[in-house]
């Protein structure tokens, strides 16, 4: 993301929109396979700046102290790929989500299926893209398993994320990428700061993805009839029912 001849940690703002959201990122030297980005972004080193400390809303906080790192990759990025839309990293995020990871924390968009690793024993891949079963050995799966239910073959996922597109008016709450919690087994929650309040509900056959707008009291509900917790997304929901007109997509994807 920028040319440095060493690397170092520094606080930074990354949500779009809201400066009070703050996190450590760190600057490590990119794979030899890396390929620069296209075009501008918010995210590079104030070492450039013609100005010190130049203020900023978004990237790094060029006031905020900075902490030597030895430039060692954290992940197994190759660089060739988004950790999420490009559009992140030139206007922000829409909200402090948390991106689907694999090996060595790695986001599943950087790297290559089969996404897990492997130690000993037989692995048999259930699907190319997540993993697989095991017979003895051990399995690392690219899924943070939650609790099971009866619908369950043996793994559920802990976090599901949600993405919503082309709500309008009051509604537009809710456009985004959303990481819903389990809360009991089959049922996740995301319950913005204001009390919108996002459902994610798991049953024989189907899944359910309910919205709810604080302000309005308005409710809007997305079924799918795919019911599998470990094949990739992302699952379509194309029925829509519930108070007033949302004319949104929706899909779901596990971490």
């Amino acid at each position: 993301m920028d040319f440095l001849r060493s690397c170092y940690k520094q606080n930074a703002r990354f949500v779009e929109g809201d400066a009070t959201r703050v996190a450590q990122l760190t600057w490590y030297f990119c794979k030899k396979t890396a390929l620069p980005f296209p075009g501008v972004h918010a995210f590079g080193s104030s070492n450039w700046d013609a100005i010190h400390p130049t203020p900023t809303l978004l990237g790094f906080d060029a006031t905020a102290k900075r902490t030597y790192y030895n430039g060692r990759a954290l992940n197994s990025s190759r660089g060739t790929a988004f950790a999420g839309p490009q559009a992140y990293f030139v206007d922000g995020a829409p909200a402090p989500s948390t991106l689907s990871r694999g090996v060595l924390g790695t986001p599943t968009e950087c790297l290559l299926p089969p996404f897990g690793l492997a130690k000993g024993g037989l692995c048999v891949p259930v699907n190319p893209a997540r993993g697989g079963v095991f017979k003895s050995g051990k399995l690392i799966s690219t899924i943070t398993p939650g609790t099971p239910c009866v619908f369950c073959p043996g793994i559920t996922p802990s976090r599901c994320i949600v993405t919503i597109a082309g709500c309008t008016g009051a509604n537009t709450v809710w456009n985004g990428t959303w990481t819903a919690v389990q809360v009991i087994p089959c049922r996740w929650r995301f319950v913005q700061l204001a009390g919108h309040t996002l459902n994610v509900v798991r049953g024989p056959g189907t899944w359910n993805v309910a919205l709810f707008v604080n302000i309005v009291g308005n409710t809007s509900n997305y079924s799918s009839g795919f019911a599998d917790c470990i094949t990739p997304g992302p699952v379509a929901f194309v029925n829509q029912t519930g108070g007033g007109s949302w004319p949104a997509t929706v899909a779901i994807d596990f971490a």
